[in-house]
């Protein structure tokens, strides 16, 4: 059966009892659609993606990634089921600084063992080549600019091949060319991995690029505001 990538119904939640932090009563994103998140800073974006992630749980309504409800699984195997079936781009990059690039995109994959070594590592390569990072792949990160060291982030976050992708403001530290360039990629690399992707920012000016937009704001049916 193929499911949705994101399924969220009558969620909610609180970081205390006194007040709801998130009311979503619906939203979903479908296999292989790209959706633009944006909201002021404040207004939850980070604990959505926790929640998406399944850093944080909800204490009400269900959240499902690729049919599977994050809430109903052990600490122990939510990590697993993170690390295999769900990519994460950071603001930071969170790059091991003294790893070269094709080492770092291996990462996950040595504490995720998925594949046998030579199939990861053609996956690997061939992210480098969509991203524009082959020749650079035996280079050590630090030695990369802003622009390219974001791109290593996301040649690693789809090494899993994963069905959903949380991308946390990636291009905060980026320029305007380097911001097109990176989001170019990052989507002819999603389209041909038929990755869900789901962009935060509070930049609106990038939303064009992407199949939807969702206002957090809209979305929240909360009264208070997140923290």
């Amino acid at each position: 059966m193929d499911h949705s990538a994101l399924e969220i119904q009558e969620l909610e939640f609180s970081y205390d009892s006194n007040k709801k932090n998130l009311i979503i009563p619906s939203f979903e994103i479908q296999k292989g659609e790209t959706v633009f998140l944006y909201g002021p800073s404040g207004s939850g974006k980070t604990t959505l993606l926790n929640l998406c992630s399944g850093i944080l749980t909800a204490q009400n309504g269900t959240l499902k990634v690729a049919g599977t409800e994050l809430k109903t699984l052990p600490p122990s195997k939510r990590d697993l089921f993170r690390g295999k079936e769900i990519g994460v781009i950071f603001q930071q990059f969170n790059l091991i600084e003294y790893l070269s690039v094709i080492d770092n995109v291996l990462l996950p994959a040595r504490l995720h063992p998925k594949k046998n070594y030579r199939e990861t590592l053609e996956l690997a390569n061939k992210l480098l080549n969509d991203l524009g990072l082959a020749e650079h792949k035996d280079k050590i990160v630090t030695k990369l600019s802003i622009g390219q060291r974001q791109r290593v982030a996301a040649a690693r976050s789809f090494l899993m091949q994963p069905k959903f992708l949380i991308a946390d403001e990636p291009t905060s530290s980026l320029d305007k060319e380097n911001t097109k360039t990176f989001i170019e990629a990052l989507l002819n690399v999603a389209k041909q991995h038929q990755t869900a992707i789901l962009f935060v920012s509070h930049d609106e000016r990038l939303s064009q690029h992407f199949d939807r937009q969702v206002s957090l704001l809209d979305l929240n049916q909360a009264k208070e505001e997140i923290q």
